[in-house]
C-alpha cells in the first residue's frame, strides 16, 4: 500500500503533466506566436527552400494560416510556387490545407521534390507525419510554349485533389502523391475518376550495415491517364530529345536505388512520339506519318544491361505495329533504352554525389508490370 505522502505525489505528478504543462504550452502559443521571418526560416531548415510569406495568422494554439507564400529557386530569383494561403493544422497528424489554386512551373516542381527527398525522405531521424491537401494546382511546361493570338505563353496541366501523405516510422519513411488531372474541354466523367499515384519508399538504415546504402524504391502509376514527359524534362531530358516535346507516357515505372545497385521495370505506352525529332526528316504536323506511339510490352535495365520489348505504331495507319531492336533503325543515335536508363543514372549520380556499382536480380520469369494502389 502506498503512504499518504506517496498518494499526494503522485497526484500532483499527474496534475503537472496532465493540467499544468498542456495550459502552459497553449498560453505559450498563444503568448509567442511565430512570426513570418521565423516561418520562413523553419521551412527552409525543413525542406531547403528559400521562402516569403507576407504575413502569419494564428486562430488557434494548433493553428496557423501562412498568407502570400512564395518559394524560390536555388540561386534565389526566380519564384517556383505561388500559394495565396495555407492553413496548417498541427495533431497527431499535421496537416497542411491549401484551398486556393497553387501555381508552379515544371523546373520548380522537379526542384521542390528533388528537395525534399533529400531533407525529408533521407532524413536519418523520425519525423511526424504530415499530410498536405491541395485543392487545385497549375503546372506551367518550362519547355513547351503553345501560341496564343501571336503570344508564346508556357503549356499549362491542371490538377486537383492534390495529396501528399509523407509518414517516419523507425524503419523507413514514405512519401506518396495522389492527384487527378483536369481537362478544361472534357464532359464530367461518369463514376470514380482516374487518381495518378507515385510514391518514394526508403529505407532508414542499410540492409547490410557498413557494405550497401539505404534502398530507395520509387513507383508510379498513371491509371488511364497519360503525363507529359516534359514534367520530368530536368530529370530524364532524354526523353522529349528524342522523342519530341509533345510525348506523353500512361503505365507504371518501377524503380529501385541504393548500393551496389539501381535497376527498373516499366510498362506502358508512349503517346504523340515526334518522328521528325526520331528521325531528324522534316515532317509537317499534318502528315500522317509524324505522330506515333510507342508501346513497351516491357522495359527492365540493370547496370550495363538493358531490356526491351516494343513496338513502333502510327495511329490510324494500316501499316502493323514495328518491333524496335536494340537501336531503332530510322536513328542509329536512338535508343529506347539506353538514353532512358543514362538520363536516370546521369540523375542519380548527381543526387547521391557518389558512382556506384549496379547490379540486378531479375525474376524467374517473365512478368507485366502492375503497379497496386495503394
Amino acid at each position: 500500500m502506498w503512504s499518504d505522502n506517496q498518494k499526494r505525489i503522485f497526484c500532483r505528478l499527474a496534475f503537472l503533466l496532465l493540467c499544468a504543462v498542456p495550459t502552459g504550452v497553449t498560453v505559450y502559443r498563444i503568448l509567442h506566436p511565430q512570426t513570418a521571418d521565423q516561418w520562413e526560416q523553419r521551412i527552409q531548415a525543413q525542406l531547403g527552400v528559400r521562402t516569403h510569406i507576407d504575413s502569419v495568422e494564428t486562430p488557434g494554439p494548433y493553428e496557423t494560416i501562412l498568407r502570400g507564400v512564395v518559394f524560390f529557386d536555388a540561386e534565389q530569383k526566380q519564384k517556383i510556387l505561388i500559394a495565396t494561403e495555407l492553413r496548417i493544422r498541427f495533431g497527431e497528424v499535421n496537416q497542411i490545407w491549401i484551398d486556393h489554386p497553387v501555381r508552379l512551373d515544371s523546373n520548380g516542381l522537379q526542384y521542390i521534390l528533388d528537395q525534399a527527398n533529400q531533407q525529408l525522405v533521407r532524413s536519418h531521424s523520425v519525423q511526424p507525419r504530415w499530410v498536405v491537401m491541395v485543392n487545385s494546382a497549375v503546372v506551367e511546361s518550362s519547355v513547351v510554349m503553345d501560341d496564343h493570338f501571336g503570344t508564346q505563353l508556357p503549356r499549362e496541366l491542371n490538377l486537383k485533389n492534390l495529396v501528399i501523405d509523407i509518414e517516419s516510422n523507425a524503419s523507413d519513411t514514405i512519401a506518396r502523391t495522389d492527384f487527378q488531372l483536369v481537362d478544361p474541354n472534357a464532359p464530367v466523367p461518369a463514376g470514380n475518376p482516374n487518381v495518378i499515384s507515385c510514391s518514394i519508399q526508403r529505407e532508414r538504415v542499410p540492409t547490410v550495415p557498413g557494405v550497401s546504402t539505404p534502398e530507395q524504391w520509387v513507383t508510379l502509376n498513371t491509371g488511364s491517364d497519360a503525363l507529359p514527359c516534359w514534367l520530368v524534362s530536368e530529370w530524364l531530358p532524354e526523353i522529349i530529345q528524342n522523342l519530341g516535346t509533345e510525348v506523353a507516357f500512361s503505365g507504371g515505372i518501377q524503380i529501385e536505388t541504393g548500393s551496389p545497385n539501381l535497376h527498373g521495370q516499366a510498362e506502358g505506352h508512349f503517346f504523340k512520339v515526334d518522328m521528325q525529332q526520331v528521325t531528324g526528316k522534316q515532317l509537317a504536323n499534318n502528315d500522317s506519318t509524324r505522330w506515333s506511339s510507342i508501346e513497351l510490352e516491357q522495359f527492365k535495365f540493370a547496370g550495363e544491361d538493358v531490356q526491351h520489348i516494343a513496338f513502333l505504331s502510327t495511329p490510324g495507319s494500316r501499316t502493323p505495329p514495328v518491333r524496335i531492336e536494340k537501336t531503332l533503325e530510322v536513328s542509329e543515335t536512338f535508343d529506347i533504352g539506353l538514353d532512358i536508363r543514362n538520363a536516370a543514372l546521369q540523375q542519380y549520380r548527381q543526387a547521391t554525389e557518389n558512382i556506384i556499382r549496379r547490379r540486378v536480380i531479375y525474376p524467374a520469369r517473365e512478368t507485366r508490370l502492375v503497379v497496386q494502389p495503394f
